[in-house]
């Protein structure tokens, strides 16, 4: 491995910078580019490194849990703007913050923690769907991301066994980084979907398959 390489020492990886920058719209920067200093023990590692590498007027999609029923409306004081809140099944909150916002409320005593949370769902990090797994558009705070998705299946899968089964066929194009423990290939998820009307086993009704999030039809060789 390269002595300048970029990733050698951050708190990321390159597969993961690169799943970021997706979940970020391109507005990512590379590790040793940061926009900001901003830190604090309340963030995730991800969580600081996005903020941090963004353009400063990025606002980053952010869910934080308190330790105090009060603190949700601690933070929607402290930043100014229309947050979504929660005491079930925990006090969090859900806004996107700029990294000066991100410091005022980090600020807050009842604040405990900080994730990065894209996707359609705000509170799908702490496994609570109040308006269903994939809410519909209108009520959808962003794009459903390949993290909330894959959280999303799983949540459906134990809802309705007799339905849905999601299974990891394999892993995708990469290289097994020995050097650094970061593995680039990722799981590759198939979901079966079936009726539920009949006593037939799962394993013998008709079933309509499809892949997750595959980006078109690519050819397998040259652009894989």
């Amino acid at each position: 491995m390269s002595n300048d390489d970029r990733f050698a020492d951050a708190p990321i990886s390159r597969r993961r910078f690169f799943q970021l920058s997706g979940a970020t719209g391109a507005a990512l920067a590379l590790p040793g580019n940061a926009t900001a200093t901003t830190t604090s023990g309340k963030f995730t590692e991800e969580y600081e490194y996005v903020l941090n590498h963004t353009p400063a007027d990025h606002a980053v999609p952010t869910l934080v849990q308190f330790d105090d029923a009060d603190g949700p409306a601690a933070m929607e004081a402290a930043v100014g703007t229309e947050v979504i809140t929660t005491t079930e099944p925990e006090p969090a909150a859900y806004g996107t913050l700029t990294s000066p916002q991100s410091r005022s409320v980090a600020d807050l005593p009842e604040a405990s923690t900080f994730q990065f949370a894209p996707g359609s769902n705000p509170f799908w990090r702490i496994g609570y769907y109040p308006l269903g797994v994939f809410p519909e558009p209108r009520r959808s705070v962003d794009y459903i991301g390949f993290e909330q998705l894959k959280d999303g299946l799983a949540e459906l899968e134990d809802r309705y066994p007799d339905r849905i089964r999601v299974k990891n066929v394999g892993k995708s194009p990469g290289h097994e980084n020995n050097v650094t423990d970061r593995p680039d290939p990722k799981g590759m998820y198939v979901v079966e979907l079936t009726n539920f009307d009949s006593e037939t086993d799962f394993e013998d009704k008709e079933k309509v398959f499809f892949s997750c999030s595959l980006h078109g039809l690519e050819m397998a060789s040259r652009e894989t």
